[in-house]
């Protein structure tokens, strides 16, 4: 084998051998932030100020979130049937410091089609803000289906 080819092997190898060590640190950091909130791991910005722009829920008045809730994700799909004509839909943040947008927990009116629902998160050090995102189809018509109709 001549040493460039060596060299190049060895490159490659090394490279395996790091992607295994960067793959178990992101497998460690979500491991470790989904096991506690940002606030229990005692993360706070240097004037002590909370850096917590999470959600510790989202409450719907009518269908349910696709997927299901998590901190960590941040868009969300609901389908309603065409008679719902609006939705609130109320966020409870994870730190009572933080502040959400002022449309959380207020009458949101649904046109026929897809509507866009965005909740800001903004944390007590304004400096994180965290935007959650619930795309609402509201069908146009009613599906049936032939056994029951």
């Amino acid at each position: 084998m001549k040493e460039a080819e060596y060299n190049l092997v060895f490159f490659f190898s090394g490279i395996k051998r790091l992607s295994k060590y960067i793959l178990l640190f992101h497998l460690f950091f979500i491991m470790f932030f989904s096991a506690c909130g940002r606030e229990q791991c005692g993360f706070k910005s240097s004037n002590g100020m909370s850096e917590d722009a999470d959600l510790q829920s989202i409450i719907l008045s009518a269908g349910s979130l696709v997927p299901p809730f998590s901190p960590i994700v941040t868009a969300y799909t609901v389908d309603l049937p065409m008679n719902v004509e609006s939705i609130i839909i109320t966020g409870i943040v994870n730190n009572q410091s933080a502040e959400i947008s002022s449309n959380n927990g207020s009458v949101q009116r649904l046109e026929a089609g897809l509507n866009t629902i965005l909740l800001t998160v903004t944390a007590e050090n304004e400096k994180n803000i965290k935007y959650y995102q619930i795309m609402i189809n509201r069908r146009t018509k009613e599906i049936f289906n032939n056994a029951g109709n």
